[in-house]
């Protein structure tokens, strides 16, 4: 079943509740609903404002599941709205719905 992928509008957040600011490259070829897709290299430079200051999640390490295993754009995944992963002191996720008008 294809799931709806992730916009430059759509939201991320850490296990701890801190959201994560992704940059999407401003060159994208691909939109959905006038928003550029976001894919899996755009997380490289993610910032993440993690409220736990114990171990607080700094940075995301990978990709458990949900990029998208059919489109890609130059190259990297389409992130999809189920999208999930590790950071370096937690896990993140997806906590938006995606977009409806394009789905992968």
């Amino acid at each position: 079943m294809a799931t709806s992928v992730l916009t430059a509008t759509d939201l991320l957040q850490c296990s701890h509740g801190g959201p994560i600011t992704v940059i999407v490259a401003p060159r994208r070829s691909l939109s959905a609903g006038g928003s550029l897709v976001m894919v899996q290299s755009d997380l490289t430079s993610a910032v993440i404002a993690c409220p736990n200051v114990n171990a607080p999640c700094v940075s995301i390490t990978s990709v458990i599941s949900g990029a998208s295993q059919v489109l890609t754009v130059d190259g990297s995944p389409v992130l999809l709205a189920d999208v999930q992963g590790a950071t370096n002191a937690g896990t993140w996720k997806a906590t938006s719905p995606g977009s409806p008008l394009l789905k992968a």
